[in-house]
């Protein structure tokens, strides 16, 4: 758990960081292709911070939600890693695709979709 908290905090940091210096560059004097190409990065620096952030809550409540069955149950790393992995690669394209109110609807839905998908093939257990 303390690895995704540090993964998380170090890797918000840096985009902190670097989101400034990305957003300031001035596309006024670039071709109409660097210009697209610029935006995107821009956009991607708006938005990952955001899908960090909802991945790692996403893992951390699934945890919780096994923890609370189970105390045995421990944090995995590579779940986590999994999980981080399918919210940047799929939510952050989204929110780049559709205006934001648009991009917070559809994510909204698809999360909701995935929980209801997660909660179907989750291992039944004696009761």
């Amino acid at each position: 758990m303390l690895e995704a908290v540090l993964i998380i905090i170090v890797t918000l940091a840096v985009l902190q960081f670097l989101a400034p210096s990305i957003v300031a560059i001035d596309t006024s004097n670039l071709a109409q292709w660097q210009i697209d190409v610029v935006q995107t990065i821009q956009y991607f620096f708006n938005y990952a911070p955001i899908a960090l952030f909802g991945g790692f809550a996403w893992s951390l409540f699934g945890y919780l939600r096994y923890k609370f069955d189970d105390p045995a149950v421990v944090y995995d790393i590579n779940k986590f890693s999994t999980t981080l992995m399918w919210w940047v690669g799929t939510m952050t394209p989204i929110s780049l695709a559709m205006p934001k109110e648009w991009a917070l609807a559809v994510t909204g839905i698809l999360m909701a979709i995935k929980s209801v998908v997660n909660q179907l093939q989750a291992p039944k257990t004696a009761s």
